[in-house]
């Protein structure tokens, strides 16, 4: 698997991480990874996404909003996995199926799937988890499922009937955000020239004891990217205040 050596280093927030499970994705037909809120997933998904490999394409779709729609859910995956309006699409396995027979390889990445895991009222998604189960027959097709919590063995319920547990896969937790690596974040999307390397060394000590790490980090970015963030203001009280406000 080749890939341009720059771009996890410097694009990606967990570069190893980022790096390694692209890999064991490559080897691997299903991957569960978890991890608590606010620490990261959703960065690692549009890191996985943006990478610049040949020959390889990732379809990404969330949960959210789509538990009361299942229509609404297949016309967004189709979206997502770039069919167009007038090919004839009999179903999930057969979207895949189709790029499978472009790509080398395909990774199906469904984001927030803890919701499909909770009571869902549409009888459509019946259809979805029998397919969804039946597309690790796909040789070229790997599936990632992003929750906050490991899977499992869980029955899912759909229009009030309870069904066989959803398919099993290797459980990855997202490696907690270190010193290191929120230093390197600050300054790779730091926007203010006033913010000197000790103060990010205590940004991120700061962050690295809070719950939600990667989300206030953006919140206090927002913040410190304002040219006058640190003008005239004690950096531990700035950081209380943020913290505060978030």
């Amino acid at each position: 698997m080749s890939k341009p050596s720059d771009y996890f280093e410097k694009i990606c927030l967990r570069p190893k991480f980022t790096r390694n499970l692209l890999k064991r994705l490559y080897q691997k037909r299903t991957i569960n990874l978890f991890g608590a809120a606010g620490t990261g997933k959703k960065r690692l998904v549009a890191d996985l996404k943006g990478n610049p490999l040949s020959n390889l394409k990732i379809v990404t779709i969330r949960f959210e909003g789509y538990s009361k729609d299942y229509e609404g859910f297949f016309q967004n995956l189709c979206q997502a996995a770039d069919i167009e309006p007038h090919e004839k699409i009999k179903g999930i396995n057969h979207i895949f199926e189709k790029l499978a027979a472009k790509h080398e390889r395909v990774i199906f990445i469904l984001d927030d799937f803890e919701r499909f895991l909770k009571p869902i009222q549409d009888p459509g998604y019946l259809d979805f988890h029998n397919q969804l189960n039946a597309l690790r027959g796909i040789q070229k097709l790997s599936i990632l499922l992003v929750t906050q919590e490991p899977i499992g063995k869980r029955m899912v319920e759909i229009a009030g009937k309870r069904y066989e547990s959803i398919i099993a896969s290797e459980e990855v937790r997202l490696p907690p955000l270190s010193q290191d690596v929120i230093e390197k974040e600050i300054e790779r999307i730091s926007l203010n020239k006033n913010i000197q390397f000790m103060e990010r060394a205590k940004i991120a000590i700061y962050i690295d004891q809070k719950p939600c790490p990667y989300e206030r980090l953006k919140y206090y970015m927002s913040y410190l990217n304002d040219d006058q963030g640190l003008c005239g203001e004690d950096l531990n009280s700035m950081l209380e205040k943020l913290d505060g406000q978030f």
